[in-house]
């Protein structure tokens, strides 16, 4: 063997492991302006529900994706090749599961938890609502401490 060169020994495993993951993924093609990155193929909602512990503290469905700076889950949807958004995580969960969030109505997570995606851990209140609770819960805290 040359310097630096090093060869790894014939795993037939990881040859399969890397032939499944080879194939789930596709390249957008070169009218993307993703050239040379891959996109799932798998179903959008799947792959969703793909980044949820649904086994977290207090029963909540922690979003196991990206965070925000604030601690909310973020979801890169696909609208069409080349062209997506960014949809906060708990709210992408409520409108699968549950419905439209009204207009005027924002979610409050009833839980505390910012990352948590259960539906049923999230009620939609006015954002003067939201506030008073976050502030309630606030001070519950600082008298715990």
């Amino acid at each position: 063997m040359g310097r630096g060169t090093m060869t790894r020994p014939h795993n037939p495993e990881r040859e399969v492991a890397e032939i499944d993951r080879a194939s789930l993924y596709r390249s957008h093609g070169a009218t993307s302006r993703d050239t040379g990155r891959y996109r799932s193929v798998i179903d959008e909602v799947e792959r969703f529900w793909g980044k949820v512990d649904r086994h977290g503290a207090g029963g909540c469905w922690i979003w196991r994706g990206q965070l925000n700076e604030w601690g909310y889950g973020h979801f890169r949807r696909t609208l069409a090749p080349g062209a997506h958004a960014t949809v906060k995580a708990h709210r992408f969960a409520y409108r699968l599961l549950v419905g439209r969030i009204p207009d005027g109505l924002t979610l409050d997570h009833l839980c505390g938890n910012r990352a948590c995606v259960r539906p049923d851990h999230l009620e939609p209140v006015t954002n003067a609502e939201n506030l008073r609770r976050r502030h309630a819960r606030r001070r519950a805290e600082e008298t715990r401490s």
